[in-house]
């Protein structure tokens, strides 16, 4: 029985090591792929950010009467004051 034990216990050590050598291949794959979120959004020329859109923004974003139930916005499961995610 102690060896089954030490069998399983030596099996699932080595499952959990090379699980991690894989997922060292998979974040720098991750990372080659996607580039982080930038601090400042990019300037469209066609689109230019106003101070006007950034407020409707902010009150889409909190307004429930946009969900099915009228009940939901946005914030509700993406608190801004949480983090947003």
């Amino acid at each position: 029985m102690k060896r089954k034990v030490l069998s399983l216990t030596v099996l699932g050590f080595l499952f959990v090591a090379g699980s991690a050598f894989a997922g060292d291949d998979f974040i720098k794959t991750a990372h080659a792929l996607f580039k982080p979120i930038p601090l400042i959004p990019p300037d469209i020329k066609a689109n230019q950010l106003t101070p006007e859109k950034i407020e409707l923004g902010k009150m889409l974003y909190f307004d429930p009467r946009l969900s099915k139930s009228g009940l939901i916005s946005c914030n509700t499961c993406h608190n801004v004051g949480m983090g947003g995610v």
